[in-house]
């Protein structure tokens, strides 16, 4: 219950709260599952992406990268978790700066979605976008531009063309040009 409120408030804006409650859960998980529960290792991913959300950079890159070494040891290098782990560490990683290690990330995570995903799913969207913004940033607009037209298109797909969203998606491609 803990946790489904926690993701509540993170979805409503309140994210002192949700950060207050995952911390409670991933004690409490750690505690009765273990930390290499599919659980426990969800909400610690959770945590690390609402500290990275909080722009607490220095307290949330240990735990996502505890996150995503235990979900490779548990899942596997392929596993979708893994792929969702490698972008919560890449987006942060992307905010603080660190962009060349950032894109590693996101090309892994990609081509993990790219095996395990169906064609245009929005993970895969979100990965698209997660690389072509980092490449934009980098400079490299051209290279971008392609990855963040198939985003947008799995957007449109998905939401129609003022879906939620679909904006973020155009105005990344618009900064690629």
């Amino acid at each position: 219950t803990l946790n489904n409120l926690a993701i509540l408030e993170y979805n409503e804006g309140d994210l002192a709260s949700a950060e207050r409650h995952l911390r409670a859960v991933v004690a409490q998980w750690r505690r009765s599952l273990g930390e290499s529960h599919q659980s426990t290792m969800t909400a610690m991913a959770s945590l690390g992406s609402i500290l990275t959300d909080l722009g607490r950079y220095a307290e949330a890159e240990p735990i996502l990268r505890n996150a995503l070494a235990l979900r490779r040891r548990a899942l596997g290098d392929g596993a979708q978790d893994v792929a969702q782990s490698l972008g919560s560490l890449g987006r942060m990683l992307a905010l603080t700066g660190r962009s060349r290690e950032a894109e590693a990330l996101f090309r892994e995570a990609l081509a993990i979605d790219r095996r395990v995903l169906p064609e245009g799913h929005l993970m895969t969207a979100l990965a698209l976008r997660d690389l072509g913004g980092v490449l934009t940033a980098l400079g490299r607009a051209a290279e971008a531009e392609p990855l963040l037209r198939e985003a947008l298109a799995s957007r449109i797909a998905a939401f129609g063309p003022d879906g939620v969203n679909t904006a973020g998606y155009r105005r990344d491609l618009a900064m690629a040009r």
